[in-house]
């Protein structure tokens, strides 16, 4: 059984980088938590404590993330490793069009399925509160 993912009338190549940032719950609540403020930056540890989840799903989300170009990774003056959604801004509008289509019930449940059907098939098990089984 194959779904639709919710992104499918977006062009190919964005199409291919965005399902990427949106493979896991974990990495749709980053997404959400940094779109909050558009000069947000936070830490790994700050992320999971914000998003309730644990820190070595935050770690595995955020690579993913960073590979993608969803997320920057920046080091501060202290050294502190910190993150914020990108500054790309077709790319940066393109996150924020999708968190606020998961405001309409149908886009949210279309995302939430892709979710699932992605773990599935790429044999992550990660739960909607953020647990491994």
């Amino acid at each position: 059984m194959t779904t639709q993912a919710p992104f499918h009338d977006i062009p190919t190549e964005e199409r291919d980088r965005i399902q990427r940032a949106f493979n896991t719950f974990a990495q749709w609540d980053i997404l959400t938590a940094l779109s909050e403020s558009s000069s947000s930056v936070m830490s790994a540890v700050m992320l999971a404590h914000y998003t309730a989840r644990r820190f070595a799903h935050i770690e595995q989300a955020l690579d993913t993330l960073v590979g993608c170009g969803a997320v920057e990774m920046l080091v501060d003056e202290k050294e502190q490793v910190l993150y914020r959604l990108t500054r790309d801004e077709a790319t940066r509008q393109l996150i924020l069009h999708i968190l606020a289509a998961c405001t309409d019930w149908a886009f949210r449940k279309r995302l939430v399925q892709w979710i699932f059907y992605h773990q599935a098939t790429s044999g992550v098990q990660e739960t909607v509160s953020g647990e491994s089984s």
